[in-house]
């Protein structure tokens, strides 16, 4: 966003410096027309790249906060949904879900995809995974 900030600011001192090069009499009125409004096409083109990222921006936290809250709660909300909900959250972690003889085949959508694929990577050490706790003090 800071780029584009900047090529807004470029484009409004160089119609700044248009206006005073005419103002001086060092450019013709058609010369200042000219750059003028090719300045202000570019500077129209940035604000519209500028809300653009901003857009992009909006939709990626409104996304991450989907991805947290379904991972969060997902065995709760899929079953407090109702068929349409079900639906959207089945269609937000997988895709290309198909049945084939009765067997269910689906691609999950990223990042979910990491998550679903976990049991097809090797283990750490092949030892098993023990977690050290406190004594108890009863």
């Amino acid at each position: 966003m800071s780029i584009l900030q900047a090529k807004l600011i470029k484009t409004q001192s160089r119609k700044d410096q248009l206006y005073h090069d005419r103002l001086d009499g060092l450019i013709t009125k058609e010369t200042y027309l000219e750059k003028y409004n090719k300045e202000v096409k570019a500077e129209k083109q940035t604000i519209r790249d500028m809300e653009k990222h901003k857009q992009a921006n909006q939709i990626y936290f409104e996304t991450g906060l989907r991805i947290l809250e379904l991972t969060q709660n997902a065995s709760q909300l899929y079953k407090r949904a109702d068929d349409e909900g079900k639906r959207e959250i089945i269609n937000f972690v997988f895709s290309n879900l198909t049945i084939t003889h009765e067997k269910l085949s689906y691609t999950g959508k990223s990042p979910f995809d990491n998550f679903l694929n976990f049991n097809d990577r090797p283990k750490w050490s092949g030892q098993p995974y023990y977690v050290r706790t406190a004594p108890s003090l009863h």
